[in-house]
């Protein structure tokens, strides 16, 4: 028999691209990290409770593990003191950061609208090429050039 007529079908798959067989590998490596960690007990270094990590989060940078409960009132204390550009992990001295789908996945919509507001106000107040125009009774929000076209300067 020839070696080259012999193909085991269990080894061959019918794949569009290798970039989809990729992507489907890392899709099914998350699905079974995300199960692993749901079903793993963690402990909260807030509460000190130990709970399965269905009822946790991490954060994605440095991995520390919480309650959702607890980052839920951190984030919201937080937030509520206008905070919003380091809600970091509780950890002392942990650089990480809550993304903002964290964030939105734990605290409630209203909170999360205000949170969302201030972030983009803070975000702006740091962009040295936006102005704030007040015309009558609303404020109106300008991205412009350092140089004005109307002669003006920053």
């Amino acid at each position: 028999v020839d070696q080259e007529e012999i193909v085991d079908e269990r080894a061959v798959q019918d794949v569009e691209s290798l970039s989809s067989l990729i992507q489907e590998i890392l899709d099914f490596d998350q699905a079974q990290q995300i199960k692993c960690f749901n079903s793993n007990l963690f402990l909260c270094n807030i509460c000190f409770c130990k709970k399965l990590g269905s009822e946790c989060m991490y954060f994605l940078e440095c991995r520390h593990v919480y309650c959702k409960d607890c980052l839920k009132d951190y984030f919201e204390i937080q937030i509520r003191d206008g905070q919003v550009q380091c809600l970091n992990c509780p950890e002392p001295k942990c650089p990480s950061v809550a993304t903002t789908g964290q964030v939105k996945e734990l605290v409630e919509a209203e909170l999360f609208a205000y949170y969302d507001c201030l972030l983009l106000q803070s975000t702006l107040d740091l962009m040295a090429d936006v102005v704030y125009l007040l015309h009558l009774q609303f404020c109106l929000l300008y991205l412009v050039q350092v140089d004005l076209p109307w002669g003006l300067s920053m």
